[in-house]
């Protein structure tokens, strides 16, 4: 496989304040070193952090939202409920299980999107109306507990091989603690900074050893979805 030196960037994942920058090239090209790339739809951030990301998703999702409010012209709740779970919901539910973010102002912006989607479904604008209570009226989860669900299923089906990811050897080996609700719980790897604690394995680590031994046996992907939506 040859690669076009023109559509090559160089990112160095790194918390240095003064990282070292090392000259790539390609075809005697140099490469340009960016502090954020687009890969595969996710904006990745030099230093692991997802504001561009997000605030990106975002910006879209309330733009599909916007061009819905002008074209959907009916007071029918249900039509602009399919909308927005069609059109809205899934720009910002794409590839949750890498970038679910931990901290309160990014969850927020992202719930304000569906919050705002409830508004115009229910057509109820004034500020006296209760978003939440129109929230439960369309038994909409919060986009959260969603993709806390989400990261979930595929910490199962990496668990049990499902997906072409492998469970670091070096984890299974390690004693589990005592405290744990089922028999398949992991070892916790200690954490030295925010970004390693709320990332996808030490999250998930601790809330599949607290999932009940039923669950963690389910037998299929469903079966497990269902389980824990109980």
């Amino acid at each position: 496989m040859e690669f076009h030196p023109d559509k090559c960037e160089v990112i160095s994942v790194t918390r240095k304040k003064n990282p070292i920058s090392y000259p790539c090239h390609i075809h005697g090209h140099h490469l340009k070193h960016v502090n954020y790339v687009k890969y595969l739809g996710v904006h990745i951030i030099s230093d692991l952090r997802w504001d561009i990301h997000i605030d990106n998703i975002c910006s879209r999702a309330n733009s599909s939202l916007g061009f819905i409010r002008r074209n959907v012209n009916i007071g029918n709740p249900r039509v602009k409920g399919l909308a927005y779970q069609s059109y809205v919901r899934p720009v910002l539910e794409y590839r949750p299980t890498v970038w679910d973010p931990y901290t309160v102002g990014s969850i927020k912006k992202i719930e304000s999107v569906q919050r705002r989607a409830a508004r115009f479904t229910l057509g109820r604008y004034r500020r006296t109306c209760s978003v939440n209570a129109m929230l439960t009226r369309l038994n909409w989860e919060s986009l959260a507990s969603r993709r806390h669900a989400a990261r979930l299923l595929m910490f199962y089906m990496i668990h049990y091989s499902l997906v072409a990811t492998p469970m670091p050897l070096e984890i299974k080996l390690h004693p589990v603690p005592m405290r744990v609700e089922n028999s398949l719980a992991y070892h916790i790897p200690p954490s030295s900074c925010d970004y390693h604690l709320y990332s996808f394995s030490p999250t998930h680590f601790r809330d599949w050893n607290i999932l009940h031994e039923v669950v963690v046996r389910a037998s299929s992907p469903e079966v497990f979805m269902g389980m824990i939506h109980r």
